[in-house]
Parts: structure tokens; sequence; C-alpha cells
């Protein structure tokens, strides 16, 4: 028996098998099961990778615009806002026979009620989608620098504020909910009203410190202005007068702000509707600063052909559809003593055909109410 190789084999087998031995240690100790299993997508957005780029964070900004202009000025539906908050106030009346006379809308908002469970839904659903940005903003993959991540937690704050306002003044106290919601929770708790607007102050308060000057700002995005007009009505909530002042002032005397007292917009010349600078105001194309509206502080995208605006189907004209004047179904005494309709076209006939009909509608207004016909004019939308 060879002595030298026994003891080579023996000291090789033992080195590789302490070589492997300590292998497996190192790889179970630095093994984080969680971290081991967890797969980073390469190929398709997630909530991991759709948060990091300044392009990405703004996608989601644009978001929280459009859900809040569909979900609360969009919708034509009885059971969607803004319908829904015309109830009982002076804004306009159900048209509809409710059995009551005046309605009983009472009957419309009991707890269970399609209407209450509507607009409780959109804004913590508007708040969910906040705080998911906001959240993710400081999240370790955010590529966002501190003037970037400023900018688009401030306007992210401004829609979860104006949300819980919203929520205190119909349902009183909420839960306040100030981080992203990842798992199913049933045990949430009520704060109190005034601790909801304390909460909304806090956000509009740093919204309005990070916020660009209304004119930085694009035409729909939110800016220091409207940042301050919505502080100031939270201060008013809490009963904060001096400051809700403050606030209030500080867009007032802004001085790119004002009341318009000249003609501006697309129809200053038009031959046909004539007008003022009231009437302005309100004409398609018009309501945007880069239209020469200063009035304006905050402009959801709306019309027609603007890029955000109402290109589809689902909104499209919608609160023209709901505030426009039903004059075809308006009843006036003729001369003879007999009631008859005023208008006898039918709905989609009286919106559509435009100058033409207005012409005709015009003739009829003046030939029964003559020289007051001008504020009647005024008074119907520019859909006509």
């Amino acid at each position: 028996m060879n002595i030298k190789k026994i003891g080579i084999k023996y000291g090789v087998k033992n080195t590789i098998s302490i070589s492997f031995f300590l292998v497996i240690l190192i790889f179970v100790s630095s093994c984080n099961e969680s971290e081991f299993l967890e797969e980073e997508p390469l190929d398709f957005l997630s909530p991991i990778t759709a948060y990091t780029t300044l392009t990405q964070f703004e996608a989601s900004i644009n978001q929280l615009h459009a859900n809040y202009r569909d979900d609360f000025w969009g919708g034509d539906n009885i059971n969607q806002a803004p319908r829904i908050l015309f109830y009982g106030t002076d804004l306009a009346m159900n048209d509809k026979d409710l059995g009551e006379n005046p309605p009983d809308y009472s009957a419309l908002t009991q707890p269970a009620s399609t209407r209450i469970l509507y607009m409780w839904q959109r804004l913590y659903s508007l708040i969910q989608n906040a705080n998911v940005i906001i959240t993710r903003a400081d999240a370790p993959a955010s590529l966002l620098t501190e003037e970037e991540r400023n900018i688009i937690v401030a306007e992210a704050l401004f829609f979860r504020a104006l949300s819980y306002k919203m929520l205190a003044n119909i349902y009183g106290g909420v839960p306040i909910v100030l981080e992203e919601v990842e798992t199913a929770k049933r045990n949430y708790t009520r704060a109190d009203r005034g601790e909801v607007y304390a909460q909304c102050a806090l956000d509009l308060e740093f919204a309005v410190m990070h916020l660009p000057d209304i004119s930085e700002a694009q035409d729909y995005r939110i800016n220091k202005e409207a940042a301050n007009h919505l502080l100031s009505e939270v201060y008013i909530s809490l009963g904060e007068w001096d400051k809700a002042i403050t606030a209030a002032t500080s867009t007032i005397n802004n001085p790119r702000t004002s009341l318009m007292q000249e003609r501006f917009g697309s129809r200053v010349n038009d031959p046909d509707f004539g007008g003022d600078v009231y009437w302005d105001l309100f004409r398609q194309g018009n309501q945007n600063r880069s239209s020469g509206n200063k009035e304006a502080l905050w402009v959801l995208q709306y019309e027609f052909n603007v890029s955000g605006g109402a290109n589809d189907n689902s909104i499209s004209f919608a609160m023209e559809r709901i505030t426009l004047p039903r004059l075809w179904q308006a009843r006036i005494l003729d001369t003879d003593g007999q009631v008859r309709n005023l208008l006898a076209v039918d709905p989609i006939h009286f919106t559509m055909e435009g100058v033409r009909d207005f012409k005709v509608l015009r003739h009829i207004l003046e030939t029964n109410y003559g020289p007051k016909v001008e504020r009647l004019i005024y008074a119907i939308p520019n859909s006509i």
C-alpha cells in the first residue's frame, strides 16, 4: 500500500467536502426567500416598473384628471354625478314625476341608494390612485429628481384633498387613508369631520408650496392659484377665517388672474350671435387661458377635438345635454287661450341644426318676448 497516495486521496476528498459545505452554507445564509422568488418583469408594465420615470408619473397624473372629469362631470345617468349633485339644490329640478310635489328627495338618498354609494366609491377610488402616486414617488425605483417629485406629489395631493373635502361635505367624518392599499382591509375607523378637513389643509399647504404659478402651468394642469382657492374653502370649513382670507387673497391679487372686461375668443365678431364679454366666457374654445380667458383657474378638458377632451361617445357633450334648457317641452299660453308647445321640434333637431335653428328660435322668442329676447338668448348654451 502506498501511504503517500492514500494521504493525497484523503486530503483531496476532504478538501472537496469542506469546499462543498462552505458553498452550501454561504448560499443558505445569503438567500432571502422573498427576494429570491420575486420576479422582475422586463417585457411588460407592472406596479414595480410602471412608476419609475417622469413620463410614467405624468401619465398617472393625467389619469387622475380624466377620472375626476369622467366620474364627476361626464355622466348623464340619473344615478351618476353631476346629476345626483343637483338634487335638492336651486341648480336644477328633476323633470320626472316622483309622486310628490315638490319631489321627495329624501327617498332618493337612503344609505343603500345607488346615488349615495356612487360618490363614496368614486371618491375613494380617486384617493387610492393619488396615494399610489404619492407612495411610488418615494419608492427606490423612482427616478424622479427632488423638484419633479415635489410637483408630482403636489398635484396628487390636490386631488386627494379635493376628494376628502367632498367626502367630508357629503358624509361628515370618514376614514382617512394616506397610503397605498395593497391588501383587502375591513377594519377602517372614521375620523371626525374636523380631522378630515385638517388633513385636506395639510395636503393643500404642501401643494401650494410646490405647484407652478398659473402662468407657468399647462391649461389643464393644477396650479398654485387653484390650490389656494380650494385651500381657502377648507380653511372656511375649519373656521380659520384669517387663513382663508390669506389664501383667497393670494389668488385674487395674482396679476395673471382677473375678471374679463373685454370681448375675447372664438366668437368676438360672429355676425349671427352677437354677444358680450360675459357671453364669451361660455363659448366653446374660450375656457382655457390660452384662449385669453383670465378668469378660469382650472379647466377640465371637456371640449370636442381638444387633446384629452370629449372625443368619444362616453362623455361627449354630456354636460351640455344635461343642462340644456328643455325649451321643446316648455308650454305657453297662446292668444286664443290654448296652451301649446313653445317649440314644435324634437330635441335632436333642436340641438344639432346649429345656426339655422338658432335663427328660428330667435324669431319665436322675439315674437313672444320682444326686447327681452337678448336675456333669453344669452341663457341658451352654445350647443344650439
